[in-house]
């Protein structure tokens, strides 16, 4: 909890950070001062420097610094497409690039609104602070995609038996869109992405013990049901029964004509005593209106 670092305006009982063994959380970041004002009204330059600077607090008070950042998920506000939202992307990104080591994260970036009117961008991350005996690989699979815009970004890193797969998506090597307008085409190529990423960490659908999913549809009703139901069909290819646990949110992609993105965390059993696996679902539980192997 830094010093002279923003506040809820509402008080809670949560957390800036924290550090678990050599596990680093940072709770998502904006640009509010320590009155609650925002910083840099309408400027996406000064509100992403601000965040990233709140950001660099955090890992400094826990240990921590850039380099060790596995994750970053980037949450930001913006209604432009075309060439708007490639200028809009590319001066978030000219700041970014000032703190972002290379090699950098795996990075999802989506488009929401923000619960604080003027707010432009908010950012949370992970880190893993090397020890004496920490193993790091970064994934970069050949012929992969990659982004329009040039960043250190990664696809995949493992840290130790963790494994971090960034937000993978539906396009070839070229920034080619495959399987316009289609979301079962789009939702298998993303999957066979992460199934890429897991593989060449040396991990797999079973190791995962995390996946978000988050897709881009205006519909609602049975509409919204039978797009949901194309998604899960294939995504029932891929994963393991019993699954990872699943969040999965409609909100807006940074690539006109993508209709899902999805990342994951998996944790390779590497056969080390006292450390087991328990599924969680609990009786009476709320479950999901689609037969699915994911877990509570």
């Amino acid at each position: 909890m830094p010093q002279r670092h923003w506040d809820w305006s509402i008080p809670v009982p949560l957390s800036q950070g924290w550090r678990v063994g050599n596990l680093v959380f940072v709770g998502g970041q904006v640009a509010l001062d320590e009155r609650g004002n925002v910083v840099g009204p309408g400027d996406i330059e000064v509100q992403t420097s601000a965040v990233f600077e709140y950001i660099t607090q955090i890992l400094h008070e826990a240990g921590a610094a850039w380099k060790d950042v596995v994750k970053l998920d980037t949450y930001y506000d913006f209604s432009g497409r075309g060439d708007d939202l490639r200028k809009y992307w590319e001066k978030m990104t000219k700041v970014r690039l000032e703190f972002l080591p290379n090699p950098g994260p795996v990075g999802t970036a989506l488009r929401v609104g923000l619960a604080y009117p003027g707010l432009l961008i908010e950012v949370d991350a992970i880190a893993v602070v090397d020890t004496p005996n920490t193993r790091r690989k970064r994934i970069m699979p050949l012929n992969h995609w990659d982004w329009p815009v040039a960043v250190p970004l990664s696809q995949g890193w493992r840290v130790g038996n963790l494994v971090f797969v960034g937000g993978q998506v539906s396009q070839d090597e070229r920034n080619n869109i495959i399987g316009p307008g289609d979301i079962e085409v789009q939702t298998r190529t993303t999957f066979q992405n992460i199934t890429r990423i897991l593989r060449e960490a040396g991990a797999d659908w079973k190791d995962v013990v995390k996946l978000n999913t988050y897709y881009d549809f205006a519909g609602r009703g049975g509409d919204l049901l039978r797009y949901w139901e194309k998604i899960t069909k294939v995504r029932l290819e891929f994963l393991s029964d019993p699954g990872p646990v699943g969040t999965a949110v409609r909100t807006g992609l940074a690539t006109a004509g993508l209709m899902i993105e999805a990342d994951a965390i998996a944790l390779v059993d590497d056969g080390s005593p006292g450390r087991t696996r328990t599924r969680i679902m609990p009786q009476r539980h709320w479950d999901w209106s689609i037969p699915v192997p994911l877990s509570q």
